[in-house]
């Protein structure tokens, strides 16, 4: 039997139990209201959301087919991101369990945290320097406008600036 022991920490009673049958949690955080625990399954790339003022069981986030070996919850609680042994970290709405955002490392990736507001990701994997990522779209945009060496194609502007004016190469 596996599972997560809730215990108050003034009297050190044990004031809950949350079950995984033969799913063990490998990493867990509340969110910052306190309302939510959410917790990873190892083996499955699965995330267990457990209201606290019941414990039990809100619903099960599928975020997909690697080990979860960390997670993080926003400053607001609405979104979530994991790191997958896999090599993928995933952004993920909390409430919908609609993907947000993917990023693909090279290695396994062990650690994630949400930083600057919310607007970036440091992430490390198992070999290889931390990295920063950034979420915010206008942010990408100007970083790769700032590394473009040459104008981009009607094709390009179309393709990717798809309601906003194409900006021009340096």
């Amino acid at each position: 039997k596996t599972g997560t022991w809730i215990f108050d920490t003034t009297t050190w009673d044990q004031i809950a139990t949350i079950e995984h049958v033969g799913v063990p949690s490998w990493a867990m955080r509340f969110t910052n209201d306190g309302r939510r625990l959410l917790t990873a399954r190892a083996h499955a790339g699965s995330i267990g959301v457990y209201r606290t003022d019941t414990w039990t069981l809100e619903r099960t986030l599928e975020i997909g087919p690697g080990q979860i070996r960390d997670l993080e919850v926003n400053e607001d609680g609405s979104l979530v991101v994991t790191a997958s042994s896999d090599g993928s970290v995933h952004v993920t709405d909390l409430e919908s369990g609609r993907l947000v955002d993917r990023i693909e490392l090279r290695d396994d990736a062990t650690n994630v945290a949400f930083v600057d507001d919310d607007t970036h990701l440091l992430v490390t994997a198992a070999f290889g320097p931390a990295e920063v990522y950034t979420l915010d779209v206008d942010e990408l945009v100007r970083i790769a406008a700032s590394r473009v060496t040459r104008g981009y194609s009607e094709g390009e502007c179309e393709s990717f600036f798809v309601g906003v004016e194409c900006p021009s190469a340096r």
